[in-house]
C-alpha cells in the first residue's frame, strides 16, 4: 500500500510541482530579465516587497522577515527552495544544484543566514551526489568553498554548531566515497571536525 501511494501519488505530485515551479519561477530567475531584477533589487531596492529605507531588517530589501526568521511560503525564495528540495528528493542532482546555486546569493543579500548556510550545504551535497560531477581540482575547490561558507554561516552568524557538525560529517562521508583527491579533502574536513 505504501509503495503504491508513493509511486502513484507522491512522486507524480512532486514531479508535477517541480515542472511547474521550474517553468514559472526558476526560469524567470535564470533569464536575463530575472538577473537584472535580482541585481536591481539588491542594489537599488526595486522589485521588493519592503523598502530598504524603511529601517526594517537593517537594509533588508527582500522577502525575508527577520522578526519571524523565515520567508513567507508564497515568496519566490521559498518556492525556489522547495523546488531545489523536491529535485533533490527525486534525485535530479543537476536541477537541485543549479537551483540551490540560484538562491544562495538571495539568502545572503537578505541576511537570512540559516537559509544561506543551508543552501550552500545542500548545493555541495548535490554536487557530491551527482555521479556526473568530476572530482577535478577546480570542482573540489568549488565544493570546499561551499562547505566552508556553510560552516562559517552556521558557526559565526547562526550559532548553530550542530548544523555545522552535520554539514561537515555528511561532506566528509561523501568526499570519501569519491576517493582520490576528494579523499584528501575529506581528511582535511575530518580534522576540522575534531
Amino acid at each position: 500500500m505504501v509503495r503504491e501511494l508513493v509511486v502513484q501519488s507522491v512522486i507524480p505530485f512532486m514531479e508535477n510541482k517541480v515542472a511547474i515551479w521550474n517553468d514559472q519561477v526558476a526560469s524567470r530567475r535564470r533569464g536575463l530579465s530575472g538577473r537584472f531584477m535580482s541585481m536591481s533589487r539588491r542594489w537599488a531596492g526595486f522589485g521588493s516587497s519592503k523598502s530598504g529605507s524603511s529601517g526594517l531588517g537593517g537594509g533588508n530589501t527582500g522577502n525575508y522577515d527577520p522578526s519571524l526568521g523565515c520567508y513567507r511560503p508564497d515568496t519566490p525564495e521559498a518556492i525556489l527552495r522547495k523546488l531545489a528540495d523536491y529535485a533533490f528528493m527525486l534525485r535530479d542532482w543537476k536541477l537541485s544544484t543549479s537551483t540551490y546555486d540560484l538562491i544562495r546569493a538571495d539568502y545572503g543579500n537578505d541576511k537570512a543566514w540559516k537559509y544561506h548556510a543551508g543552501a550552500h550545504e545542500m548545493c555541495a551535497v548535490s554536487m557530491l551526489l551527482n555521479p556526473l560531477t568530476s572530482t577535478a581540482k577546480n570542482k573540489l575547490e568549488t565544493i570546499d568553498q561551499l562547505i566552508e561558507t556553510a560552516c562559517y554561516s552556521y558557526l559565526t552568524r547562526c550559532s548553530a554548531a550542530e548544523n555545522a557538525l552535520r554539514c561537515l560529517t555528511l561532506s566528509v562521508e561523501l568526499l570519501m566515497s569519491r576517493g582520490g583527491s576528494a579523499a584528501e579533502s575529506a581528511a582535511r574536513w575530518a580534522m576540522r571536525i575534531m
